[in-house]
C-alpha cells in the first residue's frame, strides 16, 4: 500500500526521502508555504538537498503516518498534532489550500482547528 492510496493517513511532518512528498518550503518568517500539488521526493532530490543545510528544516515533507510506529505517536494520537493543536490560540486564524488536509492525519484528528497552525510547524529547525 503507498500514502497515496484512498484512506492511508498521511503525516505531514515526515523526513526527506526517496518515495515521500514534498508539500511545502519554509520561508523567511519561519512559516511554510504549502505547494499546491505535493511533489513526489525522488533520490536525487534527497542527494541535492542534503547538500545543503538540514531538508527538514527548509521543507515540509509527507508519508504515510505510522501511528504506533512513530515515536511521535503517543497512544492515543499523534503529540506533534497535539502541540499543534495548544498553538492555535496562539497564531492569527487563518484559511488556506492544502493538497493533503483530505488524508492528512492531524486533520483527521482535530480537524479545520489544527489547519491554522499546520504553516508554523517545521519539522527541524535550524540552528539559530
Amino acid at each position: 500500500m503507498t500514502h497515496r492510496e484512498a484512506g492511508r493517513a498521511l503525516c505531514p511532518s515526515a523526513r526527506c526521502a526517496p518515495g515521500n512528498l514534498l508539500i511545502g518550503i519554509v520561508q523567511g518568517d519561519g512559516g511554510v508555504a504549502l505547494l499546491a500539488e505535493p511533489m513526489a521526493v525522488t533520490a536525487q532530490f534527497v542527494a541535492t538537498a542534503r547538500e545543503g543545510r538540514t531538508p527538514e528544516a527548509r521543507f515540509r515533507f509527507a508519508d504515510a503516518c505510522h501511528r504506533g510506529g512513530c515515536a511521535k505517536w503517543d497512544g492515543a494520537g499523534c503529540s506533534v498534532a497535539a502541540a499543534a493543536r495548544a498553538m492555535a490560540d496562539q497564531v492569527p486564524a487563518a484559511s488556506f489550500d492544502c493538497a493533503i488536509r483530505a488524508a492528512c492525519q492531524w486533520h483527521r484528528e482535530y480537524g479545520a482547528e489544527v489547519c491554522g497552525t499546520c504553516r508554523w510547524i517545521v519539522t527541524e529547525r535550524a540552528p539559530t
